[in-house]
């Protein structure tokens, strides 16, 4: 199943369907997006964030900014998504320190916490010099300016892949979860999918 970045909300059976079907061992892509009228994730994103919360995933709810991007000829709301080793979906992908491998517009970021329900495998980062901005009211007017003092600097998650464990007491036959998230789902429209690897991913 492919959840591709949701903006209205969830009925609450459809998320108990949803939730169930992934506990159960549904396969499924799932990617959020940001909406600037909600100062953050979208309506339907920020009901998919508590999804992926059991699986050890936490979604962030703020606009990354990396002026990395202006050397690429895009703009700073463009982060350069660099491929994570240690994957199957992206180990054949070039890993370099320079060259992005992914553009990934208007994103937010991913964390990971420890979870007795599965591990999680980062897939894509950004670059050392990104940041999440916090000034929703500066984004609105086209404008970001680093401020130390609120905004998170450095490399951060940008896809993670999850993959259930198995418990004890499960039945034989029960299929182990697995997820891919996105920090975003634009990566994936008709006016990025031919730009660098965004296809491949």
């Amino acid at each position: 199943m492919i959840v591709g970045g949701p903006h209205k909300a969830f009925f609450p059976k459809e998320l108990e369907i949803l939730g169930s079907w992934i506990k159960d061992g549904g396969h499924a892509v799932l990617a959020v997006d940001l909406d600037l009228d909600e100062s953050g994730l979208a309506k339907g994103s920020k009901q998919l964030a508590e999804l992926v919360k059991p699986y050890g995933v936490n979604v962030m709810n703020e606009m990354l900014v990396d002026p990395t991007s202006k050397m690429a000829n895009v703009e700073a709301q463009v982060l350069l998504g660099f491929a994570a080793n240690g994957h199957q979906i992206t180990k054949d992908f070039p890993h370099s320190a320079v060259a992005a491998n992914f553009l990934f517009p208007l994103t937010t970021y991913l964390t990971r916490t420890e979870s007795a329900a599965a591990t999680v495998t980062p897939l894509a980062n950004t670059t050392q010099n990104a940041w999440a901005e916090t000034d929703w009211g500066s984004l609105r007017q086209g404008r970001a300016t680093f401020d130390p003092g609120k905004d998170h600097q450095g490399k951060m998650d940008l896809a993670y892949a999850i993959e259930g464990k198995t418990s004890a007491g499960q039945r034989p036959s029960a299929r182990a979860v697995k997820l891919t998230v996105f920090a975003n789902a634009l990566f994936a429209t008709n006016s990025l999918i031919d730009k660098v690897g965004n296809r491949d991913l």
